[in-house]
């Protein structure tokens, strides 16, 4: 049972409106005001004594509004279009002829129609049938006027009044509630694009941040370090170190470990050197098992201590299989004469001295 009642609650629109978007939700407004509207009036026409005949229009119109939906299921808009087509065509023409013409309330209820012929056509199709609405409804309205004796007038002025009153009730309340609806769809439409674009920025916010690291260590990568470093470059009055640095025997590793376990060595180092060096320093990827880190804001002496943090803290890693890790760093002060290649070249060469050296230290070029 459970499971039919969900099917049918699907299936019938007019029972799920919180799930329904903007124009949707006025369809419904517009079916249940025709049913409510078209039910009145069987119930007045009769209670009034008027024929039967006059009410099959309103039978038919109550039928429509309920079964139409059901019909289209789930295309609630089409089923709106053809209703509001035999409202226009059919209904309202009829209604005028038979509730007191220009006396009566058919004018109030075009009011409310071309209001929802305005929302739910576009371009042609708006110009095409509000023109021959406008030109159909003040003809009928013009023929009554000269046809008198066509028109079935109010019993009286009571029946006359009943009829006014329901109708500017009802097309009061129809229209606040398309102007409220259309104001909290605009207002929830809005809601939406706003984080949208909130979720936008975020996902280029990330993949910005992405396309600027390293995807096995997770530091920056080698564009984003030539980046930084041209544009320290730059500015010819303030000084950086640039550390090259390599990890000791890294080819005796994989060779004998795997890669993978390799990977994990590289990526414990470069966490071990992200964590040492301060905030504004920037340590980088720059190709296999080699890493730079710039070193900004800084006199040679706070450039040595970085170095030899590095070394230290690099080299009491602790690793499976007892394996021990250390590196070698060439140090180098930028000068004005520098361009990328210049320095980058000069920190490799310490790098290889360092190497040369006996490894796990570093060396620079700097003279006092």
């Amino acid at each position: 049972m459970r499971k039919i009642y969900k099917n049918f609650f699907y299936e019938y629109p007019l029972l799920n409106f919180k799930h329904l978007s903007l124009e949707n939700r006025l369809s419904v407004i517009f079916l249940l005001t025709g049913l409510i509207l078209s039910t009145l009036a069987v119930i007045t026409t009769f209670i009034f004594g008027a024929p039967f005949w006059m009410n099959i229009p309103n039978i038919i119109m109550m039928l429509a509004c309920l079964s139409l939906p059901v019909i289209f299921k789930k295309r609630l808009l089409d089923a709106t279009i053809v209703t509001l087509l035999i409202v226009g065509l059919f209904y309202f023409p009829f209604l005028y002829f038979t509730n007191g013409g220009n006396e009566g309330a058919a004018p109030f209820y075009f009011i409310m129609l071309v209001c929802y012929y305005a929302f739910y056509l576009r371009g042609k199709q708006l110009i095409i049938i509000t023109s021959a609405f406008l030109i159909i409804y003040p003809s009928i309205m013009v023929f009554g006027h000269l046809n008198p004796d066509l028109i079935t007038p109010y019993t009286d002025s009571l029946t006359r009044l009943i009829d006014i009153l329901i109708a500017v009730a009802s097309i009061s309340i129809t229209l606040a509630l398309i102007a409220n609806t259309t104001f909290r769809g605009y207002q929830t439409e809005k809601e939406r694009v706003l984080d949208l674009a909130k979720n936008v920025i975020k996902q280029n916010e990330l993949l910005e941040e992405l396309s600027i690291r390293d995807q096995l260590t997770e530091i920056y990568n080698r564009g984003y370090f030539i980046d930084r470093l041209e544009l320290e470059l730059e500015n010819i009055n303030n000084h950086f170190y640039l550390m090259m640095i390599d990890l000791d025997d890294f080819k005796v590793v994989n060779d004998t470990y795997g890669h993978l376990y390799g990977d994990e060595v590289l990526r414990r180092v470069s966490k071990m050197i992200s964590k040492t060096i301060r905030t504004h320093d920037i340590v980088a990827r720059y190709g296999g098992e080699e890493l730079v880190v710039i070193v900004t804001n800084s006199t040679y002496e706070d450039a040595v201590k970085v170095a030899n943090r590095l070394l230290v803290n690099v080299a009491g890693i602790e690793y499976r299989n007892k394996v021990h890790v250390t590196i070698s760093i060439g140090l180098t002060k930028s000068n004005n004469e520098d361009d990328s290649n210049s320095i980058i070249d000069r920190a490799d060469d310490l790098m290889y001295q360092a190497k040369e050296k006996g490894k796990n230290q570093f060396v620079s070029d700097y003279k006092y």
